[in-house]
């Protein structure tokens, strides 16, 4: 398994493993034209990177931005990374991918000098929770609900760009 910074040739592949995971989380519910192309354009954004974890395919990604203020619509926050998005393809679901493509995304938050690093996930996704919780994250406090209805929590944890400390990690520098 290697994990790596990811480039303009590895979207679609990331891509893919973003929807079948989508799709088998929703219990099958089609991702839509609308929602691919929306997810494409955080790809192209020239602030975001992608880590992507591979060995005969990509089985997971990452995906990370600058946070903007008004949910993403306002002026960059200085210093804070957004997590868009962490995925593994359904059928290595619970091998430690996930946490791998996480750490790759905070080495890289890090080496791009981020203080913090922020994300949103289902207030319901239990899966996601402790695996952000395993690498440090806590609830904000802060709670929405989006377009679709269903209800997210946010998640945050310091970075410090010289060194941070991942409970279970041992220290990794920028």
């Amino acid at each position: 398994m290697r994990v790596r910074l990811g480039d303009a040739d590895d979207t679609d592949a990331a891509i893919a493993v973003w929807k079948a995971s989508r799709e088998a989380r929703d219990a099958g519910v089609v991702t839509s034209a609308d929602r691919e192309r929306r997810a494409r354009d955080d790809f192209s954004r020239p602030d975001s990177f992608l880590v992507v974890a591979e060995d005969d395919r990509v089985v997971g990604m990452a995906l990370a931005m600058h946070t903007r203020d008004g949910d993403g619509s306002g002026p960059v926050v200085p210093g804070r990374c957004h997590v868009e998005m962490v995925f593994v393809t359904p059928d290595r679901w619970g091998t430690g991918i996930g946490a791998r493509v996480l750490d790759g995304l905070l080495d890289e938050a890090c080496a791009r000098r981020y203080e913090s690093i922020e994300l949103w996930t289902g207030i319901d996704n239990e899966r996601a929770q402790r695996l952000y919780e395993s690498r440090g994250f806590v609830r904000s406090g802060q709670e929405q609900d989006t377009e679709t209805g269903d209800r997210i929590v946010q998640y945050e944890r310091p970075l410090g760009y010289e060194r941070y400390r991942t409970p279970g990690r041992s220290q990794s520098s920028a």
